[in-house]
């Protein structure tokens, strides 16, 4: 269900720090539900082309909708970790 083409964002140490939650579970995937549903526009538009692994090169392949709120909070939680 993780990774690249996955269904729910990794729940990694940056993630859960940048969202506030704390363990995989129905409360947290109402969390994200909701700030899907909050930020739905911009998510659609962000079309972010996966790699292509030998050539190195763009494919047809976007990062799933799931990849891109983990992105986000990924991001805000490297903002409130210390610099390692």
């Amino acid at each position: 269900m993780l990774g690249v083409f996955g269904n729910v964002p990794a729940y990694d140490e940056n993630f859960t720090k940048g969202f506030g939650i704390k363990v995989f579970g129905k409360k947290t995937l109402y969390d994200i539900k909701n700030f899907y549903l909050s930020n739905k526009n911009l998510i659609y538009k962000t079309k972010i082309p996966t790699l292509d692994f030998y050539s190195g090169r763009q494919t047809k392949r976007f990062y799933t909708k799931a990849k891109i709120i983990d992105m986000v909070g990924f991001v805000e939680g490297l903002k409130t970790s210390p610099i390692k």
